[in-house]
């Protein structure tokens, strides 16, 4: 799947989704321009007793051009955030 923005004139990423492994989905990078290939994001998704759901992401990209370090540091600065609101968007859609 390509997934991208279009901040920073354009970032995108073609990621490998494996949904092999029950409550954990782990993306590797299989092709970008900014980032270096092979990376790996886990997504870990465990049940609470309310009835939802926790998801914990561990988000690595080694940046592999001067673009990719620019948005190193803004996912770092606000990715947590913008991640979680994304996340919840699309749970909500879904439930």
């Amino acid at each position: 799947m390509t997934e991208g923005t279009d901040i920073f004139g354009g970032v995108w990423a073609r990621e490998h989704y494996d949904w092999s492994e029950p409550g954990v989905v782990r993306l590797t990078l299989k092709e970008a321009v900014d980032f270096r290939l092979g990376t790996v994001t886990v997504y870990r998704i465990t049940s609470r007793p309310d009835g939802g759901c926790h998801v914990a992401v561990d988000f690595q990209r080694i940046a592999a051009s001067l673009r990719g370090r620019v948005v190193g540091v803004a996912v770092q600065l606000a990715g947590a955030r913008r991640f979680s609101a994304d996340l919840r968007v699309t749970l909500d859609r879904l439930a």
